[in-house]
Formats: C-alpha cells, sequence, structure tokens
C-alpha cells in the first residue's frame, strides 16, 4: 500500500456517490439524498478500493499485466470521472472533454496514436449505448455515432476498424430495479442499473446471472470500404455493419 492510499481512495469514494446522487437528481443536502449517500458509502468504498488497487498494479506491473490479474474483479460499470485522478492508468487512457473545442485536439491525438501504429478502443456514441439483450433502442443508437471515426480512418487508411457489439451485461433483474422508475431516458435508466448491479457484483457476486457476449465484425480500412461500397457514405457503412451485429 502506497502512501496516501487511503485519501485517494476516500477521494474516489466521493466521487462515485456524488455521480450516483447527480444521476438520480438527488442533492447530498437533502435528506433523500443523504440516505442514499449512506447506503451507497460501502459499496462505494469497495469500488474505489478496487480501482485504486488496480491503479496501483498498473504501476507496478504495466497495463497488460494488471489487466490480466484483475480480470475477474475489476469491470467499469459506469460513467464517473474519476480516471483523471489515477496517475498510472490515465496514461493509457485519452480522455475526452465535454468541451467541443477541446474534443478536436482528442481527435488529433487519436490520428496521431494510429499513424505510429497504436490501436484504439473507441465509443463512437460517446456515451453507454442500451444493451441489446434487455433494452430497446439499441440501432437507434447507432444514428448518434460520432462522424470523428470517419475522420480518423480518412487520416490514417492503413488502420484497420473492426466494429464490436456487446450484449448481455446488464441482469434483467437490474434493469428491473424500482430505482430505473426514477428516470425516464433509456440512457438513465441503464446508468442506474449499472450501479445497482455494481453494488451486487461487490456484496453477493455469485447471484448476478450473465453471460456477456461480443460479436466482431471482420476488419475493415478505409480503402476497404470505398472499394467494397461504391459511392456509400463510410459511416453509413459503418453503422449498417453494427446494425448487422446487433441483430445477429
Amino acid at each position: 500500500m502506497t502512501p496516501g492510499f487511503k485519501e485517494q481512495v476516500t477521494q474516489l469514494r466521493d466521487q462515485v456517490i456524488n455521480e450516483s446522487l447527480r444521476f438520480l437528481h438527488l442533492s447530498q443536502d437533502t435528506v433523500s439524498g443523504k440516505i442514499i449517500g449512506g447506503m451507497l458509502a460501502s459499496p462505494a468504498m469497495r469500488l474505489a478500493e478496487l480501482v485504486q488497487s488496480f491503479d496501483q498494479l498498473v504501476a507496478g506491473s504495466g497495463l497488460h499485466e494488471a489487466s490480466r490479474r484483475m480480470l475477474d474483479r475489476f469491470v467499469r460499470y459506469f460513467e464517473v470521472e474519476l480516471f483523471a485522478n489515477l496517475k498510472s492508468m490515465r496514461d493509457h487512457f485519452i480522455l475526452v472533454s465535454r468541451n467541443t473545442f477541446e474534443r478536436l485536439a482528442v481527435v488529433r491525438e487519436v490520428i496521431r496514436h494510429l499513424q505510429e501504429g497504436g490501436a484504439v478502443l473507441i465509443f463512437p456514441r460517446g456515451l453507454i449505448e442500451p444493451d441489446p439483450q434487455v433494452l430497446t433502442g439499441a440501432t437507434e443508437s447507432l444514428s448518434r455515432w460520432s462522424p470523428s471515426l470517419e475522420v480518423m480512418l480518412r487520416r490514417v487508411p492503413q488502420a484497420h476498424l473492426s466494429v464490436t457489439i456487446i450484449r448481455g451485461v446488464l441482469s434483467s433483474w437490474s434493469i428491473k430495479n424500482p430505482l430505473t422508475r426514477l428516470r425516464r431516458s433509456i440512457h438513465d435508466k441503464q446508468v442506474i442499473a449499472e450501479i445497482s448491479q455494481a453494488v451486487q457484483h461487490l456484496f453477493l457476486p455469485r447471484t448476478l446471472a450473465i453471460a456477456p457476449r461480443l460479436n466482431y465484425a471482420p476488419p475493415m480500412t478505409f480503402n476497404d470500404i470505398v472499394e467494397r461500397y461504391h459511392g456509400s457514405n463510410p459511416m453509413d457503412v459503418i453503422r449498417q455493419t453494427a446494425a448487422q451485429l446487433i441483430d445477429n
């Protein structure tokens, strides 16, 4: 345990709780916010300890080895702006700002990384998307994929794109959790479901009946898209490829 570990864990715990309350539209100053925050304190602490321990493993063993050793335990379930505070892990991330102008710099950084022969895992929507196994709207969400994906492929035509769809991450029980009724949008319902499932995983991991499945499309370059789909918009081709994976 490195110096400052407890302080870092406490900071991460508070961020997890604050983000959870934000999605529930609750304030820590209200009675309901204090009650829910208190209920989340213990699982949030365990999650923070797990995340911070992983960061230390990255510092000592590198990302690949740390991922191998922690794969069975470490899962990122919901959107929390805490990765910027993880000193070792953040070197392996390209963090995207909510500021539109700063996002342009992110695209340039990704292009440079690809030109140097690197690999990048991209979430084109920029947000979590509906799990096709238990939610509707996965195909419709493809229309909101960022066109910056095409820009990257045009600038680095030798890069290979493999469209990937994951399903079965969320349990049907998590989606039916009464707390999901507090929000209307599918995105917010899924976030709440992820939070409740994360708590369940931390305390009762053997009670989760899920079987995640990854579907991959064959790798393709920008030139492949142009040659195979004459005159078609590259982003339309990418979205159609993803839609086929969702339907399978």
